[in-house]
């Protein structure tokens, strides 16, 4: 290397240090325990100098056998001064704490779980800034940033409110956390968005939907998407009406489902917190997001079961609903107990890693304690249960019980 190549680099090195020790306070970076930001480390408003991003590296792609590449000299100078004042100060999205570290460790990994067409060889700046196809916020988008090295940087678009934008960043942390940022795109050194095929093109969506134990008080509705192509669904939620057409329920909540199908379901006791009135008629309709769109499902009518004739009579057909404990006291193992009910036979317990129950495990067993091995430390894990019994030759099950969740040890 010539010598006046070596002075221009020690020039730069010993400028960029300058720069970092003026603009950045000596904790401007840090967190609490918990991950939220402290207030009392707030920079004066009047300076616009502003901590940088706190990611773990480069946040570089990763080679096919899991390596992550490094750019090293290849990688472009990039001489912005607002590389480092973009604000840094995000809480934890503690959601995703149960991904798998590799998942978590740079921005690229995350936002490939997110958006599992993301393009490859995304190891510098140039190489993100060279896939925008877009300047519009939208929910599911990739959103392209400076970052704070010449690697540039990625995040997941999660909602889009006025000028402010939510975005979900990995490697936060030193690679072990995925952060939580809303702030303008100027805030956030946001340069462009990438949006995957299916927010641009027509995706062809198809529904279906049933209930299952419906009683005099209760049923577990269902609605399911499904869609030609592979999407990431960002949230869901259920309208019902009375038999006089007046709106008296909805519901919504966010998902993070990458499939081509969804299952939504609702059990209408536990899950929504009504009770239905016996020989009642009531209709329901399910909604799905994706692509920062809304899709309406059918509207599905059903009706309770009427109420006896005599309360004395003998022939009860009902089955209690359990309601299990779960617990997780050993690694790798969970623990789901519940009290005997004289009107059941059996029970079924379905166990999931994910709370719609997609790919569930099922035991049915005449016990009441059930020890589930093998699941995955530190992951979130779902299960349910129902009591059924045969009278006159056929099966009658309960309700589902609400949905118990627990991270196991």
């Amino acid at each position: 290397m010539k010598a006046k190549e070596v002075m221009k680099k020690i020039t730069l090195s010993l400028i960029a240090a300058s720069m970092l020790f003026t603009a950045i306070p000596a904790s401007a970076a840090e967190f609490s325990d918990g991950g939220e930001y402290d207030s009392s480390m707030e920079m004066d408003s009047n300076n616009t100098e502003q901590a940088p991003t706190e990611f773990s590296d480069g946040a570089g792609d990763e080679a096919e056998d899991g390596t992550e590449n490094d750019a090293g000299d290849a990688a472009p100078d990039i001489e912005d001064e607002n590389e480092l004042s973009a604000n840094s100060y995000s809480s934890y999205a503690w959601e995703y704490e149960s991904l798998p570290a590799a998942t978590k460790k740079n921005c690229v990994s995350f936002a490939r779980y997110k958006v599992p067409s993301l393009p490859g060889g995304l190891l510098t700046y140039q190489n993100k800034v060279n896939i925008i196809n877009s300047h519009v916020a939208r929910v599911g988008a990739i959103a392209i940033t400076r970052g704070n090295s010449s690697y540039g940087h990625v995040a997941y678009v999660e909602a889009v409110n006025g000028n402010n934008v939510t975005t979900l960043n990995g490697g936060w942390g030193n690679g072990q956390h995925i952060g939580r940022w809303t702030g303008t795109e100027s805030e956030q050194g946001i340069v462009g968005y990438w949006y995957p095929a299916y927010m641009n093109t027509s995706v062809n969506v198809s529904w279906s939907e049933w209930e299952v134990g419906t009683t005099q008080t209760n049923s577990t509705i269902y609605s399911k998407i499904t869609t030609s192509q592979r999407v990431h669904f960002t949230g869901a939620g259920v309208s019902i009406w009375d038999e006089s057409g007046r709106l008296i329920k909805q519901k919504s909540e966010t998902t993070s489902v990458n499939n081509t199908y969804m299952n939504i379901w609702y059990n209408v006791n536990s899950e929504l917190g009504m009770t239905l009135s016996p020989g009642s008629s009531y209709t329901y309709q399910m909604y799905a997001d994706f692509g920062g769109k809304r899709y309406y499902g059918n509207k599905k009518t059903f009706r309770t079961v009427s109420a006896p004739a005599s309360t004395n009579n003998s022939n009860n057909t009902r089955v209690v609903t359990p309601n299990p404990t779960v617990t997780s006291t050993n690694s790798r193992q969970v623990q789901v107990s519940w009290s005997r009910y004289n009107s059941a036979d059996r029970y079924q317990v379905q166990y999931c890693y994910n709370r719609f129950f997609l790919g569930a495990g099922n035991k049915y067993m005449s016990g009441n304690r059930l020890y589930i091995n093998g699941v995955r430390s530190r992951s979130y894990y779902y299960v349910r249960v129902r009591s059924y019994r045969q009278i006159n030759g056929r099966t009658v099950y309960s309700a589902w019980s609400s949905v118990k969740s627990v991270r196991v040890k």
